[in-house]
């Protein structure tokens, strides 16, 4: 069935709407009518088999005709990405909503890109948000990551410290050796309930040493992907799966 966002917020106990461009979508794009069944979920881990009961030029309703499934045991990962040039970002978020990350905050280091800020930032943030939208929709995801503004390496790992409960957190660092592969890293086999993972990757170029050892000094494991270098989006994502696939839902 086709899948369809609808905000926490817009949820009823009966029928209720779908958004101006969700409801677009369904009558223009995918040609859908009234009576046809969709799943409709509100990007917080709850959905819903709802059937279509309205679907105009003005609009569209769904009413719920099922039991609301809420989607539990997923690994909280906070991924930090030092902002690449181009539309890299842009794969990253795609690919890491695939995969599950509860976050996603680009990083602003010495070697990374520097965004403008004003109506150019809001716009760049809208159309990130509707990429991990419309990534969780394709991939069946019930949670769709939270898309962060750009800050300052210090404020970010700031963020780590101060955070709450169980947490463990790596950083790549190509220059990390052998030694420091992600394979060989003393790490625990599983994880306290509620552990929240952080991940820091550098933009090209990678992070410079004095920011892999600010990392460090808060809590960061370095660890090494491998022999290679490899792009900002690759580093990113394998560090996410690996993560998944050892402690998460992969």
């Amino acid at each position: 069935m086709r899948r369809f966002f609808v905000p926490a917020a817009a949820w009823g106990h009966g029928e209720f709407d779908l958004p101006p461009g969700e409801a677009h979508h369904a009558r223009r794009v995918l040609r859908l009518e009234v009576g046809e069944h969709v799943v409709v979920f509100d990007g917080e881990g709850r959905e819903v088999e709802a059937e279509i009961v309205a679907l105009t030029p003005r609009g569209g309703r769904v009413e719920p005709c099922g039991p609301i499934t809420v989607q539990s045991g997923a690994l909280p990962i906070v991924l930090g990405v030092g902002v690449p040039r181009g539309g890299r970002l842009d794969v990253v978020i795609r690919h890491a909503t695939e995969l599950g990350a509860a976050e996603i905050r680009p990083v602003v280091t010495a070697r990374s890109f520097h965004e403008s800020s004003g109506s150019s930032m809001e716009k760049r943030l809208e159309r990130r948000e509707r990429i991990a939208r419309e990534a969780a929709k394709q991939c069946r995801r019930a949670v769709v990551p939270r898309v962060a503004r750009p800050v300052g390496l210090d404020a970010f790992l700031a963020e780590y410290r101060e955070s709450a409960g169980p947490k463990l957190a790596l950083v790549a660092d190509e220059e990390a050796g052998d030694k420091q592969r992600l394979s060989r890293v003393a790490l625990p086999d599983t994880l306290e309930p509620s552990t929240t993972v952080w991940l820091l990757v550098g933009p090209e170029g990678g992070l410079e040493r004095r920011e892999v050892s600010g990392a460090r000094s808060a809590g960061f494991i370095p660890v090494s992907l491998g022999p290679g270098t490899l792009r900002v989006e690759t580093a990113a994502l394998s560090l996410l799966a690996i993560v998944q696939h050892r402690w998460g839902d992969l």
